[in-house]
């Protein structure tokens, strides 16, 4: 049973390299345009300080200050969040659920998308190494449920639910968008396995690799009529 331990633990690590880099590229997609208007605004007060336009460039600066902090906050998060996994430690899942939702708030805000969250108990000790990247993966294939959405009398809503129920913590994520097919719910689970247009596939695999590291299990059901809903169970110390 080690053995096999440390040999999921390896193979996570490498796949979670991979997904790390698909996850940073998605956060500076998102992100990257606060660094791209601090730059332009940089420019601008370059190009006119000597018009001693005084009241215009202190509007700019404190512009800039404003965004820079802003992209700089969030970057931060999005370090630490990737490279926590070199030292783990066991902390409240409820801490690492709220952290991730912090993380993936503005994701969320920029594609028009509310995420809700109800959290009761779950103040049991978990070692911190798999699920935040769990979690992220979860809530942002959530998000992105509503990237080719139409439907206009749903909204645009991912819930994050999470309760401790005898010796388990059962987290559910769910999206309201058009659901998802039962051909590829039957491997929605698979590496590789997408309906996403930039082709990753490997976030699914990760959560469920994840979750079965902890010992525990995660699954899906989905129907456009009402909602896609991924649960996950983990055991925890009563």
């Amino acid at each position: 049973m080690p053995q096999q331990k440390n040999e999921l633990d390896r193979y996570l690590v490498e796949s979670y390299n991979s997904l790390s880099t698909q996850l940073f590229a998605t956060f500076l997609h998102d992100h990257g345009n606060e660094l791209d208007h601090a730059i332009s605004s940089l420019e601008l007060i370059r190009r006119t300080r000597d018009k001693r336009h005084f009241n215009r460039e202190n509007e700019i600066i404190e512009n800039v200050i404003s965004k820079l902090i802003f992209a700089s906050k969030h970057l931060r998060k999005f370090s630490a969040f990737l490279y926590h996994r070199d030292s783990p430690r066991k902390t409240r899942i409820k801490d690492q659920i709220e952290s991730v939702l912090d993380l993936t708030q503005s994701i969320a805000v920029k594609r028009d998308v509310k995420i809700e969250s109800d959290i009761i108990n779950c103040q049991h000790i978990l070692d911190s190494k798999y699920l935040p990247p769990l979690l992220y993966a979860l809530i942002i294939n959530a998000v992105e449920a509503y990237s080719d959405f139409t439907g206009r009398s749903k909204a645009k809503k991912v819930r994050i639910t999470a309760e401790s129920i005898n010796s388990e913590c059962i987290i559910r994520v769910t999206d309201y968008g058009q659901g998802i097919e039962e051909s590829i719910l039957e491997k929605i689970f698979d590496p590789g396995m997408t309906t996403k247009r930039d082709n990753r596939g490997m976030g699914l695999f990760i959560a469920k690799e994840a979750a079965e590291w902890y010992g525990g299990s995660i699954t899906v059901k989905s129907s456009p009529v009402t909602a896609t809903e991924f649960m996950v169970k983990l055991p925890i110390n009563t």
